[in-house]
């Protein structure tokens, strides 16, 4: 029981990690994205945009935890005996690993982008750009409550589903 506490919240702190990764790749990419003069017009225009730079951000992060830190740890978890480990251990961990990446990707970090961007649209007020017809997408000036928002729900969904899908992966 008191070992499968351990693994419970060692990938959920996996899945915090995680998150900060997101956040750091969503960072340059959204910075990346403002240095292109397009007019933002439109709420759907620029929703698409934070969510579409939300899911490269979160695939690039959960590829990188997976490979460098879960696989490695879930072996040295699960196998204290390396000679007796199952052979299909690595193919089950990474079909888990994408069912994973699926189910954080497309509901709980969708709905994670898509509440940030109603927040920074009545926060900053981005259609300024629109109204001044001036060619800019103002996303990096994020008030704070959409920078706690967006890391909140995004580091207390990723610990919830790691400690829950790798947590009890053996």
């Amino acid at each position: 029981m008191l070992e499968q506490i351990i693994r419970f919240i060692t990938f959920g702190i996996v899945g915090v990690v995680n998150s900060v990764i997101d956040i750091l790749i969503y960072k340059i990419l959204i910075d990346r994205l403002s240095q292109y003069p397009r007019v933002v017009t439109r709420l759907t225009t620029l929703t698409a945009l934070v969510k579409t730079q939300y899911t490269l951000a979160h695939s690039i992060s959960f590829l990188i935890t997976t490979i460098f830190v879960s696989y490695p740890l879930n072996r040295f978890v699960t196998y204290r005996d390396v000679s007796g480990g199952d052979i299909w251990q690595p193919i089950k961990f990474f079909l888990v690993s994408i069912f994973t990446w699926l189910v954080t990707t497309y509901v709980l970090n969708w709905l994670t982008s898509s509440l940030a961007v109603l927040k920074i649209v009545n926060t900053v007020g981005y259609v300024e750009s629109a109204r001044s017809r001036k060619s800019s997408l103002v996303i990096h000036h994020w008030p704070l409550i959409a920078k706690i928002l967006l890391i909140g729900v995004s580091m207390i969904s990723n610990f919830v589903g790691y400690s829950l899908i790798f947590g009890t992966l053996k």
